[in-house]
């Protein structure tokens, strides 16, 4: 340990298992590792860029089947040079932080940070047949870039910018689209008009084709085994299939910048900030069942599910405030004004979306304002009435932007 990270190289590392009882009831097969290393970046120095540096690099790995031990297959993971096994719950990350400082007021961090996880999640009554129960697959990639500048003795600004992307699938292991689920089965027969066994189709195909009608063999597709409890005890039993996909793809881009002066009894703050994001997201139910006449639908598969949801679109929010805190013979005076603006993308307008809300309503909307603008005003005021007592006032208007599903999503609008 020394007195500063930056001072000279340093590196930690942790493992953490039930190893010792692998054998024993107790035991869910938990294994967790970290290694860190920290230090300066001597390339800084050799090319001669003025200031202070260090860098810090991380990697976590957590396995574990849990108490409940699913199980069924988890598949496996390529990290770095190794493929590892999963698990029931398995997570790694990779996180790296370079921080640099060419001015003594100027401080530069660049941050990534990488996360994978594989997760399968415990349901009684899917215990059976577990390798027919999905797995939710995740990757996120994060990217950062702040920059921290002290302008003078009372004033600096501090601005970020965020990268995001990542994608997740919840489906049955090795199921990457609905149609993966589905078969082409033929059957062949003899010429007294008798179905050929499965095991026997091989040897007659290589060594006695004469034995086999081929006018008669046929073709069938062949949908996923539908979910069965055949003793009525709660349980799924053998042949049942969990029939329900969900895929989703986002990007996020990230800016904000804030800046602060203090002068005489002031404290004057104000920033902006705007974010943009694209979400491709697909949500089916029951692809076991197929609609040949829904083929108009957007999207991957449109035939294919009881109800699906699709959606493929960016969105935009942006935020702008201005406060001042005014200090005086002990009395605070908090002055400010947000706004907040949204750009809801083009899905709202869609003339789909637009005929299903009518429906759904009995409205008769044509379309609707794809921009929302809100102003949020705020006053707070602290008087102290005697060494130990203050009053207090506060006013604002706060403003909460609907979740993503809300704006979105809605059984009677966007599923068929």
């Amino acid at each position: 340990i020394t007195k500063s990270g930056r001072d000279r190289y340093t590196a930690d590392a942790i493992y953490e298992s039930d190893l010792l009882f692998k054998k024993s009831p107790f035991s869910t097969n938990y294994d967790y590792g970290y290694f860190g290393l920290s230090g300066p970046i001597s390339l800084f120095k050799l090319i001669g860029l003025p200031g202070s540096s260090g860098f810090t690099l991380s990697l976590n790995t957590k396995l574990n089947n849990t108490a409940y031990k699913m199980g069924g297959g988890y598949g496996t993971t390529r990290l770095l040079f190794f493929n590892i096994h999963n698990r029931q719950v398995s997570n790694y990350s990779i996180s790296a932080k370079l921080n640099y400082s060419p001015l003594s007021n100027l401080r530069i961090k660049i941050l990534g940070q990488f996360e994978q996880g594989n997760n399968k999640n415990f349901d009684w009554s899917w215990s059976k047949v577990p390798q027919n129960y999905p797995i939710t697959f995740t990757k996120t990639n994060r990217f950062s870039v702040i920059v921290n500048q002290t302008l003078t003795e009372n004033s600096y600004y501090n601005f970020n910018l965020v990268y995001t992307e990542g994608n997740n699938k919840t489906a049955v292991l090795g199921l990457n689209s609905p149609l993966d689920a589905f078969k082409y089965v033929i059957q062949y027969y003899d010429y007294q008009g008798n179905p050929i066994p499965a095991d026997k189709i091989q040897y007659l195909l290589q060594y006695d084709p004469s034995k086999i009608d081929f006018s008669k063999t046929s073709v069938v597709y062949q949908r996923p085994p539908l979910v069965k409890d055949l003793n009525y005890d709660g349980f799924v039993d053998k042949g049942g299939m969990y029939t329900n996909f969900n895929r989703n793809e986002y990007k996020s881009y990230t800016a904000n910048l804030n800046y602060t002066n203090f002068w005489g009894i002031h404290k004057f703050k104000t920033g902006v900030g705007f974010t943009l994001n694209r979400i491709i997201y697909l949500n089916i139910d029951n692809f076991g069942q197929f609609f040949p006449k829904r083929d108009t639908l957007s999207g991957p598969w449109p035939q294919y599910g009881s109800s699906r949801w699709y959606f493929n679109d960016r969105f935009w929010k942006g935020n702008f405030y201005a406060q001042d805190r005014i200090q005086y013979a002990g009395m605070f005076l908090n002055l400010g004004i947000r706004g907040d603006f949204y750009g809801l993308g083009n899905t709202i307008n869609d003339p789909f979306f637009i005929k299903q809300f009518n429906i759904a309503t009995g409205e008769n909307v044509t379309g609707f304002k794809k921009v929302k603008v809100a102003w949020s005003p705020r006053l707070g005021l602290s008087i102290p009435a005697n060494k130990s007592t203050k009053l207090f006032f506060n006013y604002g208007y706060f403003i909460q932007a609907p979740s993503f599903r809300e704006l979105y999503q809605d059984p009677f609008l966007t599923s068929v």
